[in-house]
């Protein structure tokens, strides 16, 4: 939305928008390895309807899914199926970092994938990125008139990249590769340089097209190992994987603190090795392991899912049914959790679609001995914190402190508010306001203690995530102040990245219909049609379910 929007086009855009988004955030939920554990266990049309689930318009997205998919079908000796998957990979793929993937997982010795690559690399109508040129000339390996006028392309390219552009260090790592089968020795180290520059100034791993690249260099250049205590601790899940591809069981091994999944991965894709019993007794005794350190909180959920979806792979080769279990009892894990959101807000709708207001709601928790008790712990951590970057990472103390001043304001206790509002503060109310993790509950605080211009020079200023602007909007319609509303409405529409967003801002939609009833109806419509998007990949199961 370029223009202010009217409140019928914002009501259009969130119902239009949550069902594809509902089914994404389920796709996302289920993590990279949900594919290939469903492909293992010959679940293709459920591995598909994964896949497919993600958008198109996102840097980690359909193509990505659909190459993991690939690099899937690809091990279980499945070429066919690896040449269907990258082609639709390729023909929707939107970002440069979305065919840099895809040339990273490519298997060149195939002459109809090499020939795909090329069709939608270097014969593609429009804008060649220097990145995907790059990387294409690290894995063709092309004869030296077709790749030299080439390499003197990326060469010249990656000169006139702006110093800290994301993708220099993806070409670096190609060219290395490159001039080192060149023979072209001094390149090669000088690429391999500016690689190691970049890693040791500060690696970030977004976007994953670049880490992988970087790994992917240093895997073929023997180096991934001595490379490894330098990249980020949230690639380890990718560099295990990667020595493993690459056949470097051993070095896998060695890697201080491996994710839990390495046996399982190991026992499915080295069933040969004379150790392979020893790792399905290791994965499957781990189960048990990891659910208790995951309910006491020692592991993350993440990690908890990558390793169950990593047994039932490796489950997947000799007993399909079972796999099929554990990848259901994982969906309904997490579908159950998107399905509630989605009723909570069904509910809310129905209920303003009848006629009930929209108001603030303050948290009762916050009014209890418990919450007291709570709330002091925060103020200490948080006013205690010796800098910015500590409170910026102690930001739900900073959230909870605004939330029990909401509380505090809307049961009618306005100077306790005001005063823990002035405490959360600490003497620098907009460097406060800045950190993203206390905004949503600033900003309801400031709205029940009147300070409605604050809110509101902070949505003008920065933009603010749904959960934060939609309460403001909702006030600001209630004040009849419907354009400045829509203003901050439309963008923040666009900025939705989940379904989560949108439920967030359904009450700012609802607050500018002109008719609400009408409004609730089209909504609760979306929802049905978001519950039918999650349905749509839960049920894509043989009947062996």
């Amino acid at each position: 939305m370029s223009t202010v929007p009217s409140s019928e086009a914002c009501a259009w855009w969130w119902s239009s928008e949550l069902p594809p988004l509902a089914a994404a955030d389920l796709a996302m939920e289920l993590g990279w390895q949900f594919g290939e554990a469903a492909l293992t266990s010959g679940e293709v049309e459920l591995a598909l309807a994964w896949a497919r689930a993600f958008r198109v318009d996102t840097v980690n997205g359909r193509p990505t899914a659909l190459g993991h998919l690939a690099r899937a079908a690809r091990d279980v000796g499945r070429i066919e199926l690896v040449r269907q998957l990258l082609a639709e990979a390729f023909a929707c793929a939107r970002h440069a970092w979305h065919r840099v993937e895809l040339i990273l997982d490519a298997e060149f010795a195939d002459d109809a994938i090499a020939a795909l690559v090329r069709d939608h690399v270097i014969d593609r109508e429009g804008g060649l990125d220097v990145v995907e040129l790059a990387w294409y000339l690290a894995r063709a390996q092309l004869l030296d008139e077709e790749e030299t006028p080439r390499l003197a392309i990326v060469t010249r390219a990656l000169a006139g990249l702006p110093r800290k552009d994301e993708r220099r260090c993806a070409v670096d790592a190609a060219l290395w590769l490159v001039h080192a089968r060149r023979g072209e020795a001094q390149a090669a180290a000088d690429a391999r340089q500016r690689v190691l520059d970049a890693v040791e100034a500060g690696f970030d791993i977004w976007p994953m097209g670049r880490s992988r690249a970087v790994i992917a260099a240093a895997l073929a250049a023997d180096e991934l190992l001595a490379l490894a205590p330098r990249l980020p601790w949230g690639l380890t899940p990718e560099l295990v994987a990667a020595l493993v591809r690459g056949g470097a069981v051993e070095r896998a091994l060695a890697l201080p603190y491996p994710p839990a999944w390495l046996p399982a991965r190991l026992a499915r894709t080295r069933p040969d090795d004379p150790r392979a019993a020893e790792w399905i007794a290791s994965a499957e005794a781990s189960e048990a392991v990891l659910a208790e350190q995951y309910a006491e909180g020692l592991i993350t959920s993440f990690e908890h899912r990558d390793a169950r979806l990593e047994l039932a792979a490796m489950r997947g080769r000799s007993d399909p049914a079972r796999a099929l279990a554990d990848l259901v009892d994982i969906m309904t894990d997490h579908a159950g959790r998107l399905l509630a959101g989605l009723h909570t807000t069904r509910r809310s709708v129905t209920e303003v679609g009848a006629g009930e207001e929209l108001e603030l709601v303050g948290d009762e928790k916050w009014s209890t001995p418990r919450g007291e008790r709570m709330l002091a712990r925060a103020l200490k951590e948080w006013c205690d914190a010796p800098d910015w970057a500590t409170r910026y990472r102690r930001g739900r103390d900073g959230a909870n402190i605004f939330a029990a001043a909401t509380t505090f304001a809307l049961a009618g206790d306005r100077p306790r508010a005001l005063a823990l509002m002035q405490q959360a503060f600490v003497d620098d109310r907009n460097l406060v306001a800045l950190l993203e993790p206390v905004q949503p509950t600033l900003v309801t605080a400031w709205l029940a203690t009147g300070q409605v211009e604050q809110a509101l020079g902070l949505a003008w200023a920065k933009p603010l995530s749904p959960v934060a602007v939609a309460p403001l909007i909702v006030e600001l319609a209630a004040m009849d102040e419907a354009a400045h509303a829509l203003e901050l409405l439309g963008p923040a529409l666009t900025r939705a990245t989940s379904s989560a967003d949108l439920r967030a801002l359904a009450p700012a939609v609802l607050a500018l219909a002109d008719d609400r009833a009408a409004c609730a109806q089209e909504m609760l419509t979306a929802l049905s049609a978001a519950e039918s998007a999650i349905a749509g990949i839960t049920t894509s199961v043989s009947r062996r379910a």
